[in-house]
């Protein structure tokens, strides 16, 4: 049986690193995280998420099954003094791994469980049960 390969963008934050643990102890998958700033956990990779190249160089090399996105300054006070900074982060880069994920084909397990929503031109799809 194939690995299913996760991919976890922010996996050094609170939830991020709670996951990525958790799917680390699994035999069942090979996981992929990502940090920002400084890394608190050596198994980690550097990514600048409102970087466009860097973050598709990374969809593209690992080709994860899943993309779990946790990653965001959840600061209130620091977002809303840098605003600018946080747009970067929190929408900017969110909005990159969608552009890149909705250029490929993305399935689920079975057929019914799978919708699909055009906006704008992008394929948004809807997952139930992928992990």
């Amino acid at each position: 049986m194939d690995k299913k390969k996760i991919l976890i963008i922010g996996a050094s934050g609170l939830v991020g690193s709670y996951l990525y643990n958790l799917f680390k102890k699994r035999e069942d998958f090979e996981i992929l995280g990502t940090y920002f700033g400084e890394n608190h956990n050596l198994g980690l990779r550097e990514l600048n998420i409102y970087d466009e190249k860097a973050t598709a160089d990374i969809l593209h090399s690992f080709s994860p099954n899943i993309v779990i996105l946790p990653a965001a300054n959840p600061n209130v006070d620091y977002c809303e003094t840098n605003p600018n900074e946080t747009m970067l982060i929190n929408i900017d880069g969110a909005k990159n791994v969608i552009q890149y994920l909705s250029k490929d084909a993305l399935f689920c397990k079975k057929p019914e469980q799978r919708r699909t929503w055009r906006k704008k031109g992008a394929a948004y799809k809807l997952f139930h049960n992928s992990v």
